[in-house]
C-alpha cells in the first residue's frame, strides 16, 4: 500500500475508486492491481469503498469511450452528493491530457468531492494546485514522449525490413526472427520480409511487363501471380 501524503478521509467516509490501464505491459499497474491497492487502503483507514469503477485497455489521451469513467461522472451529478470523495491510484489513470484532467477534476471538486491520488505527491495548502498542474503537464508529456519513441522504434524496424504489422506483399515472405528481448524477459519476435525465391522473380517480371503496357491477361498467362484477372 502506498500513500503519497496525509490521507484526507475519516473512518466511515464513503468513497468511490477509479482504475484504468492502457492494456500494455509498460504501465503503472493493471486495473486488478490498482483495485487491490485501493481496497487495501480503504480497509486500513476504515473508509467505506462503495464502488470501484474500472476501464481496462483504455488509453489516457482521451476520456471518450471510457464507460466506467462516464458512469462515475454521471453518478457524481446526484444531489445530494452520494460520496465524500474519489480515490485514484494516480491522476494519470484519470487522464493524460492536461485539459481533460483539469476539466474533470474541477467539475468534481465544484460538487464537493475530495479527490485523492495514492501516488502523486501533492502537498496540502496553497502550493498544492500548482504542483498538481505540473503533474498533469508531466503526465501529458510522458504520453507525447512515448508516442515519439514508439514512432522511432517502428521506423527502426521498418529499416530492418520488419514492418510492425500486416501481411507481406506478393513476392515476399515473413521470416520470423528474434531482434532482442522485451522488458518482461520474453524474446522479441518480429516478421522480417524476405524475397520469395519462387514467386519473387515472377512478380518482378509482372511489373516489368506491365510497365511495357502489357495487358493483365497476358501478364497472368506469363506469370500466374494473380488470383483473378480484371479488365485489360
Amino acid at each position: 500500500m502506498m500513500v503519497s501524503r496525509e490521507f484526507p478521509f475519516k473512518p466511515g467516509d464513503r468513497v468511490w475508486g477509479y482504475c484504468r490501464d492502457s492494456g500494455g505491459i509498460r504501465q503503472d499497474k493493471s486495473v486488478a492491481q490498482q483495485r487491490q491497492e485501493i481496497e487495501e487502503l480503504c480497509r486500513h483507514y476504515g473508509v467505506d469503498l462503495a464502488h470501484l469503477f474500472g476501464d481496462e485497455a483504455r488509453i489516457g489521451s482521451t476520456t471518450v469511450g471510457r464507460d466506467a469513467l462516464e458512469d462515475l461522472l454521471y453518478l457524481a451529478k446526484q444531489d445530494p452528493r452520494p460520496m465524500n470523495g474519489i480515490i485514484f491510484w494516480s491522476f494519470a489513470r484519470l487522464a493524460r491530457d492536461q485539459i481533460d484532467s483539469q476539466f474533470v477534476k474541477a467539475g468534481l471538486r465544484h460538487r464537493g468531492y475530495i479527490l485523492y491520488s495514492m501516488t502523486d505527491d501533492i502537498p496540502d495548502g496553497e502550493s498544492g494546485p500548482v504542483i498538481e498542474t505540473l503533474i498533469d503537464w508531466k503526465n501529458e508529456r510522458f504520453l507525447k514522449d512515448l508516442s515519439r519513441e514508439v514512432q522511432r522504434g517502428l521506423g527502426v524496424l521498418a529499416k530492418q525490413g520488419c514492418p510492425p504489422n500486416g501481411f507481406p506483399p506478393r513476392g515476399y515472405l515473413a521470416d520470423k526472427v528474434q531482434i532482442g528481448v522485451r522488458r518482461d524477459g520474453q524474446p522479441h519476435i518480429v516478421g522480417r520480409w524476405v524475397p520469395d525465391l519462387e514467386l519473387g522473380p515472377r512478380v518482378t517480371r509482372a511489373f516489368e511487363t506491365r510497365a511495357a503496357d502489357t495487358s493483365y491477361l497476358e501478364i497472368h498467362e506469363a506469370t500466374h501471380v494473380m488470383g483473378t484477372v480484371g479488365p485489360t
